[in-house]
């Protein structure tokens, strides 16, 4: 009998990569480009683009989830 060898899903390695550059801005961000702003606006937009970029990110990931690998 062979054994049947299975990829991972196609699109996990750009999954991967958009939640690493996304916890990297959700760090560099904040504490580089906004540090030295006054709260304000430009603070609300990132907030704002950040979470809705992980609800997405996340539905992503769950509407390809499979009960099987």
């Amino acid at each position: 009998m062979r054994e049947e060898v299975t990829r991972p899903p196609a699109g996990r390695r750009f999954w991967i990569a958009a939640m690493a550059v996304l916890i990297l801005a959700g760090i560099a961000v904040p504490y580089g480009a906004l540090a030295g702003a006054a709260p304000g606006f430009a603070v609300l937009l990132f907030w704002a683009g950040f979470g809705l970029a992980v609800i997405a990110l996340i539905a992503l990931a769950v509407l390809r989830w499979r009960a099987e690998p």
